[in-house]
């Protein structure tokens, strides 16, 4: 299982960070049986890669993915600093921002992701000028539910939960 924050670009490309959790049975580009964090990126018509970090999954951490004003690439930020980057994945800043709770193979009858800072700390916030001027994120869908999750009111926090 997976709990990342991702973007995506309008049509290929992908960039997330955030926890994984896999058993001894099942084997993604992450690797087999890894517990920590991690770090997938796709260039545009490129392949899935993915690096293991040592972390405690399900840990309270601030993961955030930048991409750089300059171009040169997307980071991975955890708790508000620098973690692992820039990767040059050939798509713009226009992408879609996303909230990932996700299972491969049987996912748990019950499970809580909760996403966005607790009340006190700034809420979830996007910027379209490169850190210019930024903007509270007030509503969202779950445009990629499966049907067995439910997803909570935006903005933050949120959960995602079966």
């Amino acid at each position: 299982m997976i709990a990342t924050a991702r973007v995506e670009g309008i049509s290929d490309g992908l960039f997330q960070f955030g926890h994984i959790k896999s058993g001894a049975n099942f084997t993604s580009n992450c690797g087999t049986a890894v517990i920590g964090f991690m770090v997938e990126r796709k260039a545009v018509g490129g392949s899935y890669l993915c690096n293991v970090y040592f972390g405690s999954f399900g840990s309270q951490h601030k993961f955030a993915v930048l991409r750089a004003a300059d171009g040169s690439g997307f980071s991975a930020y955890l708790d508000g600093n620098f973690f692992v980057g820039p990767y040059p994945l050939g798509f713009p800043s226009g992408g879609v921002a996303i909230a990932v709770g996700e299972f491969l193979q049987s996912a748990p009858s019950t499970y809580n992701f909760t996403f966005g800072p607790s009340t006190g700390n700034t809420p979830w916030q996007i910027t379209t000028d490169h850190g210019g001027t930024w903007s509270t994120i007030t509503n969202g869908a779950g445009i990629f539910n499966d049907g067995g999750w439910s997803i909570g009111p935006v903005p933050s926090p949120f959960q995602i939960s079966r």
